[in-house]
């Protein structure tokens, strides 16, 4: 008896480990497949550095921080570079070394 109730108690725990290995959204549609990170190439052509908030332009679009650009939210700004992240990846871009040649001239 003991056996029996043994082997009760192992399939039904292998049976919900399977299950919960499949587990779905019931309200996801079949051919549900989740959107890539569309691959746009991304410039930083200028960072700005203010006390009263700083921004950054990509692609010829001014952008402050938590503003998004092609799927990709800017999360850091930084004197040289920014991050940007988006479904758990980061990207980050930084100034061309000619922009920053021509930054250090001008100063």
């Amino acid at each position: 008896m003991n056996k029996l109730v043994a082997g009760l108690l192992l399939m039904l725990a292998v049976d919900a480990f399977a299950q919960a290995a499949e587990l779905r959204d019931p309200t996801r549609p079949l051919n549900y497949r989740p959107a890539k990170i569309q691959s746009v190439n991304l410039e930083l052509q200028a960072v700005f550095i203010r006390t009263s908030g700083n921004s950054a332009i990509i692609n010829g679009r001014s952008l402050e921080l938590g503003q998004r650009i092609s799927g990709w939210t800017l999360t850091n700004i930084k004197r040289n570079s920014v991050q940007l992240r988006s479904q758990g990846k980061v990207k980050n871009l930084t100034l061309r070394k000619q922009l920053l040649a021509t930054t250090k001239a001008d100063s």
